[in-house]
Formats: structure tokens, sequence, C-alpha cells
């Protein structure tokens, strides 16, 4: 049996053998606990996928530096703080002032200020910035001709042991370069960062206690529960700075909220217009406590629908949260991976990508291979039945291919096939 046929009926054969398992991981709903640690000590960097990746203590860095592309410059303050903390970081900008000279505590005649949680370009050193100047990043100025932010402004930060530091970014092109001392000048460092060293990272952290950097962000991740600050109502009209417990969502990670449903039958499709790429999109306000019954609550009518940057797709809905007793969240998640897995080594095709995903007239394939290969695409359901079934000759580099759905709602598996590979994609179809 060498014919190209022969190896698809082989291939077919192998794969059938967990066809069943495939579809049934797609729709399942599992539980998922994620841990910021009792009283809120650590901060967890959470995968769609693969679940938790790792928590680190907040207070193993104070600030950091948004290092994902040449023109980003945001700064951001570590706003976390566990419940029972004596102090928390607090930045403040000092309005005229001057690094060079002592600087007296003044703290009603500074500003305080926060992260804006909207993205990870702009942090808590950014917020000074004239809105109507986009070369103003707040703390420095942009120069067109030379490609380089110059520094002007002074912040003077408090630490958590409740002593001050005076700072000023100086400078940044592909590298951040800074310095801080004691308010009086004494302890100065001069610190640079080089945005080459921290690829594929959202930030930088520095320690200002500890003068050194800190080394903690997975390479990959895509939701970050940890503490932060916001505006929050009192009842009574006014919006005041609290620390809250919530997610953070990652770079590109996009969050499209559901409201007013039963979690079990939102479907994704219904909401795709509602992504948003806004950090605190998933936020704090999923839960609330309930004063009389002195416990949290959960909105039981609320979900998200979360996308990363390699178009994993997952329904998440909060089911509880358990205090600062042990900082412990349950979410269910139900996921559409989409798949990239090959059977055989060297493939021709280098990726594959399905969209949309539920779909409902037709689905798209985008495809990428390093040369001209036949093939073929089969769309099978759950017994196993190839509703779809059609040759293809593919050609060198990046395609697109469409396939009109004319199947019941369900869930299908998408076969590609070539003489060197087999890729297997779940897909959706709703109608």
């Amino acid at each position: 049996m060498n014919s190209f046929s022969d190896f698809f009926m082989i291939k077919k054969l192998s794969i059938f053998s967990f066809l069943f398992l495939s579809i049934s991981g797609l729709i399942a709903q599992e539980y998922d606990q994620i841990s910021i640690g009792a009283e809120y000590v650590d901060q967890t960097y959470y995968s769609i996928k693969q679940g938790t990746i790792q928590s680190n203590d907040y207070r193993v860095w104070d600030i950091s530096f948004s290092t994902q592309g040449l023109q980003d410059g945001g700064i951001f303050i570590n706003e976390a703080a566990h419940l029972n903390a004596d102090s928390q970081l607090e930045l403040f900008h000092v309005p005229n002032g001057d690094y060079n000279q002592n600087v007296i505590i003044d703290l009603e005649a500074w500003t305080q200020l926060y992260n804006p949680d909207q993205n990870w370009q702009t942090g808590a050193f950014n917020t000074i910035a004239d809105e109507n100047n986009p070369l103003d990043y707040g703390w420095g100025i942009y120069d067109p001709s030379s490609s380089v932010v110059s520094g002007r402004s002074l912040y003077v930060i408090k630490l958590r042991s409740n002593t001050y530091k005076k700072i000023f970014i100086e400078s940044l092109d592909s590298e951040y370069n800074f310095k801080y001392a004691n308010l009086d000048g004494s302890g100065e460092q001069f610190i640079s960062i080089s945005k080459s060293d921290f690829v594929g990272k959202t930030v930088a952290h520095y320690s200002l206690e500890n003068d050194q950097l800190v080394n903690i962000e997975p390479e990959s991740w895509d939701l970050l529960f940890t503490r932060y600050m916001d505006y929050v109502g009192d009842g009574n009209g006014t919006f005041l700075d609290y620390s809250l417990t919530g997610v953070l969502s990652g770079v590109n990670v996009q969050v499209a909220q559901a409201d007013g449903v039963n979690p079990s039958d939102a479907m994704e499709s219904d909401y795709i217009d509602l992504y948003t790429s806004q950090v605190d999109e998933i936020g704090y306000d999923w839960k609330s406590f309930n004063i009389g019954m002195l416990q949290w609550s959960i909105a039981e009518d609320r979900v998200y629908f979360v996308k990363n940057t390699d178009n994993n797709i997952c329904k998440i809905a909060f089911v509880d949260f358990e205090g600062s007793m042990t900082g412990v969240t349950t979410i269910t998640k139900e996921c559409n991976i989409v798949a990239d897995v090959t059977d055989v080594a060297n493939s021709s095709l280098t990726s594959v990508n399905v969209f949309p995903n539920p779909a409902s007239n037709y689905v798209d394939l985008a495809l990428d291979f390093k040369s001209k290969t036949a093939g073929q695409i089969s769309i099978l359901d759950i017994t196993g039945k190839a509703h779809v079934s059609l040759p293809y000759v593919f050609n060198s580099g990046f395609q697109s291919t469409r396939i009109d759905l004319n199947m019941p709602t369900g869930n299908y598996i998408i076969l590609l096939e070539t003489a060197d590979s087999v890729r297997h994609l779940p897909l959706i179809i709703t109608r």
C-alpha cells in the first residue's frame, strides 16, 4: 500500500481510535482552583490551556517596565498588598521637583499615582502625560529625531518598609536608564534594563528594596490572579481607592464578558463583538462580599470567554472564592482548543488555524506550507462519518481555504491529511 489514498486510509484508522476522546475533551467542563495564598501574599500566573504556571510572593518586586515593543515605555508600580499589610507601595509625582536636590516630604502637595489597569503599555509613571501630546510618556518626552525618550519628571516612592526613595527615569531607547536614592541623595543607584533581555516577557520587574532585577514572569501566560488598586463606589456616590483581589489579562489576550446568562448554555459565537483587550475586563467584580451572611457571593449569571494569542478559547465561570483564609478561587473551564498536532515529524505544513470556531455556515482554514503539497480535508462527526471529504493541492506559503458547512449543530473533527502529516482540529457547529 504505497499510494497516497492508502496512506489516508491508514491514517484515518489510527486517528479514529481517539476521535471520540478528542471530541469529548473539547466539550468537557473541568474545575480548577487558583490560589494567591492565605491573606493574599502571592500573585499567580495562569494559562487557560495548562492551568496554574507559577505563584510568586508579591513582595519580591516594586516597579516594572514594559518590554513588548520598541516604542512602549510603560512603567508600573506594584499595587499588591496582603490583607493585613502594615504598609504598601505608594507612588507620588513631585511637581517641579529636582532630583539633584534634597527632597522634603510633602504629601499634601504631591499627587499619588495608580496603574490605570487598561493595557500593558501605560503604568502609574505614565499617568501624568498630556493626553493631547502623543510624544508625552508622562515620565519623559519622546524625540522622533533620535528615537529616545528623555526623562523630565521626579517621583517619590514609599516602600513597604515605610522608607522613601526619590526616583528619576533618565531615558529610554533600547534600554531603560534610571536612578534612585534616599531623599537626601544617599544610597544612590544607577540602573539600566535592556528590553532585549526580556524578549517574550510583558514587563521587567525590579526590586527597589533589594536593588536588583527580579525574573519572575513566565514566558507564556494568559491571566494574572493578584491584588491591585481600583476605584470602587462607597454606595453614596463617592469613589475611593481600594486594594482588590482580581484577575488581569495578559498581552493580546482578549476577554468577552457575558451577563444575564445560564453559564452552561452561553455560546462564544453570541459574544464575539464584546471581545476586548482591556487588562481588567475580568477584574474583581465577579464576586461581592455579603455582609449579612459574612461570606463571598459569586455572580452566577456571568461567564467570560477568554481567547489567547494561540487562538485557544475557554469559557470560564467563577463558582467560589474562599477569601483571605486560603486565597483560593474556583472556576469551571470549558475549552475549545484549536489544536496544532502533528502525527508525523518534519511536516511540510508549518501552521494551521481554524476560524470562526464555533462556526455556522462556513469555516476558514489558514494554512502555511513549506512546499507545494497534495492533501485532503475531511470533517468527521462523533460516529466517524465524513460529512466533507475534499482533495486539495496546497501551494507553498500562506493561504486560506473556506469550507461550506451543511451539517447540523454538534461537535466535529477537521482532519487535514498530507503525505507527511495528519492534523486534527476540533470544530463546533452551531445553528
